[in-house]
């Protein structure tokens, strides 16, 4: 069972995966399907509007469908802030060389609407626009080229709650269009021959990037291995509007806890293969904050806040811990600057911790590589490309032999990987076969 984390750990999670690590990010959006639409009066401005016609996949004896909404899974190797921003920067340098070649105007430049933390580099980036309504907001970019998210359309009510999923046999007449890659639309302008124009594509292509950013409030789970424990992170302030309808979250994060199997009210983690069960004074506290509270729900009508205290104060103490993080960071960054000046900033960030004594030191490369120091690699039997990587130097031999579920399995399974179609090697295994894990061609998302 994975240890379940909350958004007030949201930060701290994404401090902690590192680079090239293997993740999956449950994503709550609108289902965009091109469907028929109807005229009625917005609510909020008393004008008519266009409002997607939902009743072709409505059944006798449903509530009106008020929206569809999508959850879709991706699993990708997460990369920091500072590595993403630099990727997608020789990304736009490269596709401009390619785009002159065709006679295309470079990609244009636009004021950023999103600036990064002061605290870390593997933060989110916050809104600093000047719409109010987005002021809360954060975003975290990654590069999703090759990466085929699985996702389910639920129908969901006028009151934002979930009626139904909708097969996708029912769907599938609706489905949009691909969207074509940026500049394929001017060249047919111009006249150029298919030909000519799918060069263009490959060549686009051949550079692996695709840039899209995780709005933090809508993202529902994330699931990952940090530091060898297998958490998944469960987002308790999701916030998500589709066609001026609030979805109800406590019904998509009942979907999250289903997927993974978490019981809310235990939150520690039971590994049978041990008989041990590890508990920080944090969980110890929460799990004994949600027995009483269970017990007092029985007897009273009590609120929990009336027992625990008022909202503002704990949000008041959070916004503490907060600060006290980001100072104690930037302190230790400080630090690291000044006794080894002229490293890069992915350096810094990833060296803190080794130089405060709290992880043992590694050879750190200036430039990233999907090779984390790996011992063992998931790979695709069909396409001979590693998916996945553990670094398991510490473990017994005989416990990965014995508990190769507990250790391998699982996460391919949480990253919607069937085991059947991959074998799991060690690193000399690898190497015999003529895969190099340290060569970036020779991994992929599946």
């Amino acid at each position: 069972m994975r240890q379940v984390k909350t958004s007030n750990e949201f930060f701290d999670i994404l401090d902690k995966i590192g680079n090239g690590k293997f993740i999956t990010i449950g994503y709550v959006t609108g289902a965009n399907l091109n469907v028929p639409t109807i005229k009625r009066k917005n609510p909020e401005t008393n004008r008519m509007k266009g409002y997607p016609d939902y009743s072709v996949f409505m059944d006798d004896g449903d509530d009106e469908i008020g929206a569809l909404v999508k959850i879709s899974s991706y699993n990708i190797q997460y990369l920091n802030r500072a590595t993403v921003n630099k990727k997608y920067g020789e990304y736009k340098d490269s596709a401009n060389t390619i785009r002159a070649e065709f006679g295309l105007n470079p990609i244009e430049k636009k004021e950023s609407y999103k600036q990064g933390t002061s605290w870390s580099e593997n933060g989110p980036e916050l809104y600093k626009g000047n719409n109010s309504d987005l002021s809360s907001h954060s975003y975290n970019p990654q590069n999703v080229f090759h990466v085929k998210p699985k996702g389910i359309v639920y129908a969901v009510n006028k009151e934002g709650h979930i009626m139904k999923a909708l097969p996708e046999e029912r769907i599938k007449d609706y489905f949009k269009k691909k969207r074509e890659i940026d500049g394929v639309s001017a060249l047919r302008k111009m006249g150029m021959e298919e030909e000519r124009i799918q060069e263009y594509i490959n060549k686009i292509n051949a550079l692996k990037f695709r840039y899209i950013n995780f709005e933090s409030n809508s993202i529902l789970w994330i699931a990952a291995t940090i530091n060898g424990e297998k958490i998944v992170y469960i987002n308790d302030n999701l916030q998500r509007a589709v066609d001026d309808i609030n979805i109800r979250p406590e019904d998509f994060r009942a979907i999250a806890r289903e997927r993974y199997q978490i019981d809310l009210a235990n939150l520690q983690e039971n590994r049978t293969r041990k008989t041990v069960v590890r508990l920080t004074e944090s969980e110890l506290r929460e799990i004994v904050k949600e027995s009483v509270n269970r017990c007092l729900k029985e007897s009273s009508d009590l609120d929990a806040d009336e027992i625990y205290g008022d909202r503002p104060a704990r949000e008041q103490l959070q916004a503490k811990r907060d600060k006290m993080f980001r100072d104690d960071w930037e302190s230790k960054n400080r630090r690291l600057r000044r006794k080894h000046p002229g490293k890069s900033q992915e350096w810094y960030d990833t060296m803190v911790d080794v130089f405060e004594g709290k992880k043992s030191k590694r050879k750190l490369q200036e430039s990233f590589n999907n090779n984390q120091g790996y011992t063992h690699f998931a790979v695709n039997k069909a396409t001979g490309k590693i998916v996945n990587g553990w670094d398991y130097s510490m473990e017994d031999p005989e416990d990965l032999r014995q508990f190769k579920k507990d250790y391998f399995m699982v996460d391919l399974i949480d990253n919607d990987l069937n085991p059947k179609d991959y074998k799991v090697l060690t690193l000399k295994s690898l190497m015999r076969m003529g895969i190099d894990p340290n060569d970036n061609n020779n991994w992929a998302n599946r």
